[in-house]
């Protein structure tokens, strides 16, 4: 069974929705498209889950690729902050004595 799910290229990355989709590689084979402002995703079942549905998945899936958003989101959002604290953190250490 192959199943099309569409992303607004507006809203998401391609490099986002290929992130979210490895994490289910060894479950799921996924095949993208890009058609105006739509990522056309079609995702293969290729190991069986009996626990879940597919339709389940792509739920997962589509949490997953919002997850992934985010996360890229909010690194970029602190990147100021992160790198102030990491240059704090070096700064008191010897590294640059000679």
């Amino acid at each position: 069974m192959v199943k099309s799910v569409n992303f607004d290229s507006k809203v998401y990355s391609l490099d986002v929705i290929k992130k979210a989709a490895y994490r289910f590689s060894d479950s799921y084979s996924f095949e993208f498209e890009i058609i105006k402002n739509k990522i056309v995703c079609k995702i293969k079942e290729i190991n069986k889950n009996p626990e879940l549905s597919f339709d389940e998945f792509v739920d997962i899936f589509k949490n997953h690729v919002l997850d992934y958003d985010l996360r890229g989101k909010i690194f970029k959002e602190t990147s100021d902050v992160r790198n102030l604290i990491l240059s704090h953190t070096f700064s008191k250490t010897k590294l640059q004595d000679g």
